[in-house]
């Protein structure tokens, strides 16, 4: 399956877990639709173990519960309840950490690298640059499927 279309599926899918109401509007179906998607792509684009892949799923189904408000707390104090752009890059980065099991197998860990850094800076300056949700949210989860090939670096 084409990059291209493993990105628009995880835009979708990270869009319809923020949206809320039917069950296919649950935040599940972003928690667990976009690393489920995600490791399906890697199966075969590395062919992993399949343990790697079920550990790395609940890695970026951890990654994907959280906006890291904790990170706008500690720069601009406890006052903060925002997500500001430090939360975003914190949480951009910990899309792209969250395959560390992958790199930890194939030894790709430039490939890790290189993603959680691009996964940081864009995640940051697509949600403080796009102030309509669906866009937000779609583009967040477009990131994260149309970085998965800098893994294989």
């Amino acid at each position: 399956m084409g990059i291209i279309l493993i990105a628009l599926l995880t835009g979708l899918l990270y869009r319809l877990g923020g949206t809320g109401g039917a069950w296919w509007k649950n935040t599940k179906v972003r928690d667990l639709g976009v690393p489920l998607v995600c490791v399906g792509w890697l199966y075969f684009a590395l062919g992993c173990p399949w343990w790697a892949l079920l550990l790395s799923v609940g890695v970026m189904y951890g990654s994907l519960t959280t906006y890291n408000k904790w990170a706008s707390k500690l720069i601009y104090g406890k006052d903060c309840n925002d997500v500001k752009w430090i939360s975003w890059l914190v949480t951009g980065m910990s899309y792209g950490v969250a395959l560390f099991i992958i790199s930890w197998v194939t030894g790709n860990w430039m490939g890790l690298l290189n993603r959680t850094l691009v996964l940081g800076v864009f995640t940051c300056l697509w949600s403080e640059a796009i102030g309509n949700a669906t866009w937000e949210e779609f583009g967040r989860g477009f990131l994260i499927g149309i970085t998965l090939p800098l893994i294989l670096t």
